[in-house]
């Protein structure tokens, strides 16, 4: 994906995986043969391996310039994590770090991170490894998470304490979410207050339910455009003429595919751009409405 430019706001995609594969029944359990094979028709081998049914992920951030704020929109998996349960992202080492740096942006130029939902996979760069300590990343900026997200996440920590249980999501707090809090960096709003709250002018969070119960996207308005970062409301391109198929980690099914059926129809046929925080490259797409299924409009190779 090629920087975006919405008005006086640019958007770049920062990867840390740009391809993150998954057999189709563990990533979507309720997947089917018949729209495995469907999805031929409009997706290609950058997103499906249809001889081994896999479906292609990316796992990136999003960096937002705009004029008075400069936002990085979630964290990806991080490097040298402990994560026993999805051996893909465990003890990772790749260039996302570098990555960032090559957008002409260092870590202390960051104003906010935001963090859709507090998955692995999403903050794990909110902190780094240095002398055998967890520090943040990003030393001058805000960490913003949804206090219903944290709180959650906080419960699950305490009773998998008491029970003497390790897994990814123990290990993410310890790791990438206690270091923020001990630095004093982090700054919660809640969406069970104000669905929609205002990072900056034309960037906006907007509660998007589902996945995990305080999940958000992001809008950004600028220059006439539209966009909106799904985070994993959305996780594949496949899911856009199959709305049901719910990903394994929804902690609501039901109302992520409300969520998700929501975004969709408020994206098509309007020039909205769809910033997929898993869609593999190209990764920026509008959707348009034929007689039959959706079509995808890939913006940049």
């Amino acid at each position: 994906m090629h920087p975006l430019k919405l008005g006086d706001i640019q958007i770049d995609r920062v990867v840390e995986l740009d391809r993150w594969v998954f057999p189709a029944k563990k990533l979507f359990p309720n997947i089917t043969t018949d729209i495995l094979a469907a999805c031929q028709e409009w997706l290609d081998e950058r997103f499906v391996d249809f001889n081994n049914a896999q479906l292609i992920l990316g796992v990136h951030s999003f960096l937002i310039r705009a004029p008075k704020k400069t936002i990085l929109v979630d964290t990806c998996n991080g490097n040298h994590r402990h994560r026993p349960s999805i051996r893909t992202r465990h003890q990772l080492n790749t260039r996302y770090y570098t990555n960032l740096l090559d957008t002409g942006v260092r870590p202390e130029d960051i104003d906010i991170v935001l963090t859709t939902h507090l998955h692995p996979d999403h903050c794990g760069w909110n902190t780094r490894l240095v002398n055998h300590e967890w520090v943040p990343t990003f030393p001058k900026a805000k960490y913003l998470i949804n206090k219903v997200e944290l709180e959650e996440i906080e419960s699950f920590v305490v009773a998998r304490r008491k029970k003497g249980e390790v897994n990814d999501i123990t290990e993410m707090y310890n790791d990438s979410v206690l270091p923020i809090i001990t630095s004093g960096q982090l700054q919660l709003f809640d969406t069970r207050q104000n669905t929609r709250c205002c990072l900056c002018q034309d960037v906006h969070v907007e509660s998007t339910p589902g996945h995990s119960t305080g999940h958000v996207a992001i809008r950004v308005n600028g220059g006439g455009r539209k966009a909106v970062i799904t985070g994993d409301a959305i996780h594949h391109p496949i899911q856009f003429n199959a709305l049901n198929l719910a990903n394994a980690s929804d902690s609501n099914p039901l109302l992520a595919t409300e969520t998700r059926t929501r975004l969709i129809r408020e994206c098509i046929d309007t020039n909205t751009i769809i910033l997929g925080t898993h869609f593999a490259g190209p990764t920026a797409c509008t959707i348009s409405s034929t007689s039959s299924q959706l079509k995808f409009n890939w913006l940049t190779e």
